[in-house]
């Protein structure tokens, strides 16, 4: 009758154990996930700006920067962003900025880029 008791009791804390550490285990796998989502957002629209900013040299033109970007970001984000796209021109350089923001961190972050309009090929 004693090895019996003992045993219940040894089932039960391992219950009570797993009751209490699963819930970490899972925030922790959430948290993993919504950062790789996050970073994985930032890396989209840093390669996005890039390509609209040498598309928009090659296309000799401000406008298709911006269109690009409209075009492309919204099918490619995993998670919901505001998005401002800005083009400055002279006569040397494009340069492309976006600043994006999302409520998950609450903060602004700005990726630009500019391409040398001498370098593009005039077909």
């Amino acid at each position: 009758m004693v090895y019996k008791t003992v045993k219940k009791r040894a089932d039960g804390s391992f219950t009570v154990e797993t009751a209490l550490i699963m819930p970490v285990i899972l925030g922790i796998i959430v948290l993993f996930i919504s950062l790789s989502m996050f970073f994985f957002d930032r890396c989209t629209i840093e390669h996005t700006v890039r390509m609209a900013c040498i598309n928009a040299v090659y296309a000799d033109g401000e406008a298709t920067a911006g269109e690009y970007i409209s075009a492309r970001l919204p099918e490619e984000l995993l998670l919901a962003w505001e998005i401002n796209t800005t083009t400055e021109s002279d006569e040397d350089t494009l340069t492309v900025t976006v600043e994006a923001s999302t409520g998950l961190f609450n903060r602004i972050f700005i990726h630009r880029s500019s391409a040398l309009k001498h370098f593009s090929p005039k077909y």
